[in-house]
């Protein structure tokens, strides 16, 4: 360990933040440490404090009420006949119109009833159902637990309980950042998650109701994240079925970023995928993919661009435009 780590590991103490310690010391372990900028190394090492910090506070409100149970969640509930549960009402409850509408929730009963239990498994409920439209109405560069977290003023780790949750109800699933990122200064380092079910995302975003609804054209980067779910679905089956193939996503803080990109092991090649919602595509919109290109020249890489066209159309050097129905011929 170097004296300035050492330096800085004295004054964190000394300021009780263990964030900046824990994040400076993961950073000085890359082998590209010594090129870091000076501005996003504070930058990272703030933003790791920051989260620490809040993760701290929802801990110590929730020591504070003695009320909460992490695994606690509706689907266990014990409806024995001495307890007396109506299962409907229960499930009703577990739905949080009520706390949508602004009603209040009193539970009583005997010491040791489950009291306590009943009232965190229905907070679980709220919580998970708040993660999971915060997944799917965020784009996938801007959704990471820190990013959950704050915008709904939870906890970090509760965050990443129900995401795990959600993943083991196949409802959600993630989409890992491609191992190149990280030899980038300004890389992000998080996965993208995506909606499985486009109905689900549908709803969540609020375009459908009883039955589905046509989404206009006033809303373009809704339609792009439908068809972005709709392309991981279709490239997602390649990698199940060929280990050797790998789904990735890869974005810079600088704003650029590649919806998905599929590598294949063997040749160390890569096919880089944007999305688009235009019926008619020029060069210019293959401005993203050019400049990742540009910045891995040491790998071959092959620009697809999905559009929302009829016909494929090859663009000399820059890549091809391919229909997004030929997806599902």
């Amino acid at each position: 360990m170097s004296r300035s780590v050492m330096d800085l590991k004295e004054a964190c103490l000394e300021l009780c933040a263990g964030g900046i310690l824990i994040k400076a010391m993961e950073l000085v372990k890359l082998p590209n440490y010594q090129s870091l900028d000076p501005v996003e190394f504070l930058y990272e090492c703030l933003v790791s404090e920051a989260a620490r910090r809040q993760t701290r506070k929802v801990a110590t409100r929730i020591k504070k009420s003695a009320c909460f149970y992490p695994d606690a969640c509706i689907e266990n509930t014990l409806y024995a006949p001495d307890r007396n549960l109506n299962r409907g009402l229960i499930e009703r409850l577990a739905g949080c119109d009520w706390i949508r509408n602004g009603e209040h929730c009193v539970i009583t009963g005997a010491t040791g009833s489950g009291k306590t239990w009943l009232a965190s498994a229905l907070m679980n409920a709220l919580l998970l159902r708040k993660v999971y439209r915060k997944v799917g109405a965020a784009s996938g560069e801007n959704v990471n637990l820190t990013h959950i977290a704050e915008v709904l003023d939870i906890g970090r780790p509760f965050v990443k309980h129900c995401l795990e949750t959600l993943e083991r109800l196949c409802l959600v699933d993630r989409v890992p950042v491609w191992p190149g990122t990280l030899t980038f200064d300004r890389g992000v380092r998080s996965p993208k998650y995506v909606i499985v079910d486009s109905g689900w995302l549908c709803g969540l975003l609020g375009f459908c109701s009883t039955a589905p609804s046509v989404i206009s054209s006033d809303h373009p980067e809704v339609v792009r994240q439908l068809l972005t779910n709709w392309t991981w679905a279709q490239l997602a089956t390649l990698t199940d079925n060929d280990p050797d193939l790998h789904l990735w996503h890869f974005a810079l803080r600088t704003g650029l970023s590649i919806d998905l990109i599929l590598e294949d092991a063997n040749t160390g090649s890569l096919t880089a995928f944007q999305i688009s919602t235009k019926e008619n595509v020029t060069e210019s919109d293959f401005t993203s993919l050019v400049k990742f290109r540009d910045l891995v020249k040491d790998r071959e890489v092959q620009n697809v661009l999905l559009y929302c066209g009829q016909s494929l159309r090859r663009f000399d050097s820059i890549g091809t435009a391919v229909p997004l129905a030929f997806l599902w011929l």
